[in-house]
């Protein structure tokens, strides 16, 4: 009897989970951020790409290349190992096509998975990725492109792409441009900028860049040991006073809580209703 008991309780408490998946999907349906993803993945099986109209020349960026080319010019370099960062949005693959065409290099995007050891970068191309500076030994570059774009700009790009709008939801872009600001600080070399754009240069000096010797005098003066740490866990270390790494730390972990709550109140309320 006692067990019959038990079992009504816990139906009684438990959500109707009809109602719960009906009111999560259809709060997570009114996010534009998530549609983004939906439409994306719809064009993909359509027509085999997840962007929204074929690439094409943007004529701001086309400039900034053609810029840059100046500038190598002047400084009579010809990179031939280049990392391009910033902001997701930012338009880093955008800048990456166009100065590979230029240059005679070839424009690669790495993902997170390439990005937790070492890359075995290559002579001859253009890698980019929004933590690319962050992770990885720079010396491997002759050129650092760092993409200054304001979190808000990024944001509006993003959902103007219509694809990949999740990640408006769950990433703390401010984090990921504090943390990008820093490493790019730290890099030894003269600053290059086009005037009016997000676009940032540093070639590499004879001596290198030197961001890790920086990096870790810098917390030795707080007295903090840099033995055994990562590059990503120091620069959290020096901004934020812990050593943190990998995508987590730049997460907004539950933001969808509040759609899942509200889902769940309503699917409990349904089951008080049947059960009166």
């Amino acid at each position: 009897m006692g067990d019959i008991n038990i079992k009504k309780l816990f139906k009684r408490l438990s959500p109707d989970p009809r109602t719960f998946l009906a009111v999560s999907t259809l709060r997570l349906l009114a996010r534009e951020t998530i549609l983004t993803d939906l439409r994306s993945h719809v064009r993909k099986f359509v027509t085999g790409s997840r962007e929204k109209i074929p690439h094409r020349e943007i004529p701001e960026v086309e400039g900034y290349a053609d810029e840059i080319m100046e500038i190598l010019r002047y400084k009579g370099s010809s990179p031939r190992t280049v990392a391009i960062d910033g902001l997701p949005g930012s338009g880093k693959s955008t800048l990456g096509r166009s100065l590979a065409n230029r240059a005679g290099l070839k424009w690669r995007t790495l993902h997170r998975q390439e990005l937790v050891l070492p890359y075995p970068f290559k002579e001859g191309r253009i890698y980019e990725n929004m933590r690319l500076i962050r992770t990885q030994d720079v010396e491997h570059f002759d050129m650092v492109i760092y993409l200054n774009c304001r979190p808000e700009v990024a944001k509006q790009r993003i959902l103007a792409r219509d694809r990949d709008g999740m990640v408006l939801d769950m990433l703390r872009f401010d984090m990921v441009k504090e943390i990008g600001d820093l490493a790019f600080s730290l890099l030894d070399g003269e600053e290059l900028t086009i005037q009016d754009s997000p676009v940032r240069v540093k070639l590499r000096p004879e001596s290198g860049y030197s961001d890790m010797e920086k990096l870790r005098t810098r917390l030795c003066m707080t007295e903090f040991v840099t033995d055994g740490f990562s590059k990503e866990e120091l620069l959290f270390a020096l901004l934020y006073g812990t050593p943190e790494g990998g995508i987590t730390p730049y997460l907004k972990l539950g933001a969808y809580n509040e759609d899942f709550s509200a889902a769940l109140s309503a699917a409990l309320g349904r089951r008080r209703g049947f059960d009166s």
